[in-house]
């Protein structure tokens, strides 16, 4: 009987565990930091939204110049990856583009992420790229 009820506790910690990690990572974000090989790059603004409909997890935002979408695969509690990422093509000042490409690196591959204290940090440890937002105060009508 202890051995079922422990079995039964544990899966509903995973289930709600699951449940808040898809929950934390939806919302605005607004870029705090973007370190490339160690070194904090030079920042301009990127917003993201991370949205939920129909049980798909959504991207959408401003990358220092153009403004994109796709969709986000959680791989696993604290991993994502982002899938069919469609961008504008304006092009800005070199700055902005380099810091642009670097963000859209960032997005193309396997992610470990984690949300405190409202800072969601995205890390490709692989390409050596970690990215950090803010909460975006939530806007009222």
């Amino acid at each position: 009987m202890k051995n079922k009820l422990f079995l039964i506790s544990l899966a509903m910690l995973f289930a709600f565990t699951g449940c808040s990690e898809k929950e934390n990572i939806t919302g605005s974000w607004q870029i705090e930091s973007l370190k490339k090989d160690g070194v904090y790059q030079e920042l301009l603004p990127v917003e993201l939204t991370v949205t939920e409909q129909d049980n798909e997890l959504l991207i959408s935002g401003t990358s220092t110049v153009n403004l994109f979408n796709g969709n986000v695969k959680l791989i696993s509690e604290n991993e994502i990856t982002c899938e069919n990422i469609a961008s504008t093509r304006m092009m800005g000042s070199p700055e902005a583009m380099e810091l642009e490409t670097l963000f859209f690196d960032a997005l193309s591959g396997k992610l470990k992420f984690t949300v405190k204290n409202d800072i969601l940090t995205l890390t490709d440890s692989e390409k050596q790229l970690e990215m950090t937002f803010k909460k975006a105060a939530e806007k009222s009508n």
